[in-house]
């Protein structure tokens, strides 16, 4: 069996992308590796969900009840730098696209890896099955406001939000 390996900065719907993969694609073994940047240096076959860098760490920061806005900072960097790194043979996504309409997603990586008849997700059942087996990756509304200043004003934010940038504009679909 095939292996597909999910490894993404945190707070990207990476366990939703995972399980939607393990739906439609019930022939492949879908698997997350945790956040770890020396995994997506090595592995094959990768899935890699980014996110916009204040809205990844501001929800990194409230799960983890830290307050080191500069250490995810250069955390998010090292993974966005490494994942530029190896956009020619990785898949990647956004959080934005996955949590909008993941059978786009995967049918992008469908087509990428010529799979044939990936199974449509209901993404009310992927929710509701979401809730039940990890409820602690859909954090209920919290205020985040309180990091949100401290992570745009860090000397840092814009050598990833740069990244990110550069990030998207490989990824994007070109029209026609």
């Amino acid at each position: 069996m095939d292996k597909i390996n999910f490894i993404s900065f945190p707070r990207t719907a990476t366990t939703y992308c995972c399980e939607a993969f393990k739906i439609a694609l019930p022939n492949y073994h879908s698997q997350i590796i945790y956040h770890k940047i020396d995994s997506l240096k090595k592995e094959k076959n990768v899935v890699t969900v980014v996110r916009k860098p204040e809205l990844a760490i501001r929800s990194t920061l409230e799960i983890y009840k830290k307050n080191d806005v500069d250490l995810y900072l250069d955390w998010y960097i090292e993974f966005m730098e490494e994942t530029l790194n190896r956009l020619d043979d990785i898949f990647v996504t956004t959080f934005d696209e996955v949590t909008n309409d993941i059978n786009k997603v995967i049918n992008k990586y469908c087509m990428k890896k010529n799979i044939k008849n990936p199974h449509l997700i209901n993404t009310k059942f992927l929710l509701d099955r979401l809730k039940t087996s990890c409820p602690g990756n859909i954090p209920a509304k919290r205020k985040y406001k309180t990091f949100e200043k401290k992570i745009l004003y860090s000397n840092k934010f814009s050598t990833a939000n740069n990244i990110y940038n550069k990030i998207l504009k490989s990824i994007v679909e070109l029209p026609g």
